[in-house]
């Protein structure tokens, strides 16, 4: 589970840091660098990764919501800025 969320939040903050246009730090304090440095931010973003960490290392069952949340908060970001999150290919 650990491993999976790790490659989502990865994935996630390399969509936020370019649609803001900022340069990816690496892999380390990837939230706390996001609330610094983009302008764009999606609502709820230090309670959403937060809320997903602590329910995947615990192993809860709600893990898959709090990254449906997560993302969801995202995907309204995207198309407030008119990219087509909906789009194929």
């Amino acid at each position: 589970m650990n491993h999976r969320v790790a490659a989502l939040l990865a994935s996630y903050f390399d969509i936020l840091f370019a649609l803001n246009r900022v340069l990816h730090p690496g892999e380390k304090r990837l939230l706390a660098y996001a609330q610094t440095e983009c302008a764009m931010l999606p609502a709820n973003l230090p309670i959403d990764v937060t809320a997903l960490l602590a329910s995947a290392a615990s192993g809860q069952p709600g893990t898959i919501a709090c990254a449906n949340a997560l993302l969801d908060h995202l995907d309204v970001l995207l198309e407030q800025e008119h990219v087509d999150v909906r789009g194929g290919l």
